[in-house]
């Protein structure tokens, strides 16, 4: 299956029209990535004690341990209701990904992370900014790249629930 394939077609006076959706394009539409970095959390910024995230320079760099610790301390504080510990968890996580550069030899430490996440946490709540929300977010602006590895489509099609879901409600947000 070709993830470039059209994603939805319509009829229209009987004939059949293709809508291709250009996922590279999808970030100049609505300044995702901008929106992605731009957020802003209360926890981090009290806690004056904690340096930046290193961005990474290079492929070589894998960052999966990084990003599945900010998820695994994320998945601990809600599961015992540790409020400013989520929040902060959530804050690094982004912080992290709001200055990573994914390289396509490195799709697989954002895919590593998707896999936990959906694995390891309840569906999406609306309204409630949660780290499903956050990773969703993520995968929107970074989809031009995502989309080319095998292996995220793969995922995608054997989780076929709520992440599948999560995406395409994405994905539609940003074509509508």
């Amino acid at each position: 299956m070709s993830w470039e394939a059209p994603l939805a077609s319509s009829y229209k006076k009987g004939k059949k029209l293709k809508k291709v959706i250009h996922f590279d394009r999808l970030d100049q539409k609505g300044g995702l990535k901008e929106s992605f970095i731009s957020r802003r959390y209360t926890v981090r910024q009290s806690a004056v004690e904690i340096p930046p995230p290193r961005p990474n320079h290079h492929p070589e760099e894998d960052y999966t341990d990084v990003f599945l610790s900010h998820a695994q301390l994320y998945v601990f504080a809600d599961e015992y209701d540790i409020q400013q510990l989520r929040v902060l968890a959530l804050e690094e996580l982004h912080a992290t990904l709001a200055i990573h550069t994914l390289y396509p030899e490195r799709t697989g430490d954002i895919i590593a992370l998707l896999r936990y996440v959906y694995a390891n946490t309840r569906k999406l709540r609306e309204g409630v900014e949660d780290v499903r929300n956050l990773v969703t977010q993520y995968v929107g602006y970074e989809m031009g790249m995502l989309i080319k590895d095998p292996a995220f489509g793969d995922l995608i099609i054997k989780d076929g629930g709520d992440l599948l879901g999560d995406i395409l409600r994405m994905v539609g947000q940003r074509t509508s």
